[in-house]
């Protein structure tokens, strides 16, 4: 819980963030409720220190990176592009077919890196509450 808090006050500061209040049981309760297809990566420097953590969950059909948080001295290491890259390859370890990193929102700083792996399925328009929403592949260089 301490590297969440030192990462998310990281981001306070450098994205504008509002201040976490998470208790450890709210913790507990949000990142660590157990269920069997919920997944915890950490990854720990040459000396055993935690440096990131990793929450996914797995299915058949999908990997779900659901949230990543890391120590902010490793924030020029890019851990955050090397997680995803661990993840795909675990996925593909498992044969399991899609990486699914969550909804990107361009608009958004936090959200923004998605845009840099591909392929990926991209929402066409903004569709009614009624209509079925359209789809389109993104392929690489594209």
């Amino acid at each position: 819980m301490a590297l969440y808090h030192r990462w998310h006050a990281f981001r306070e500061q450098a994205r504008g963030w509002s201040e976490a209040e998470l208790s450890e049981e709210n913790y507990r309760f949000q990142f660590a409720f157990p269920h069997p297809a919920g997944r915890e990566l950490t990854y720990r420097d040459p000396h055993g220190k935690l440096v990131g953590v990793a929450l996914c969950d797995q299915t058949e059909r999908a990997w779900s990176a659901i949230y990543f948080f890391y120590d902010p001295d490793w924030a020029n290491r890019s851990i955050g592009t090397a997680n995803v890259v661990i993840q795909l390859e675990i996925a593909r370890r498992l044969r399991i077919p899609h990486l699914y990193l969550g909804y990107r929102v361009d608009a958004c700083p936090s959200l923004a890196y998605k845009a840099l792996f591909r392929p990926q399925e991209v929402l066409i328009g903004l569709p009614a509450d009624d209509e079925e929403p359209e789809w389109a592949l993104s392929l690489p260089g594209r």
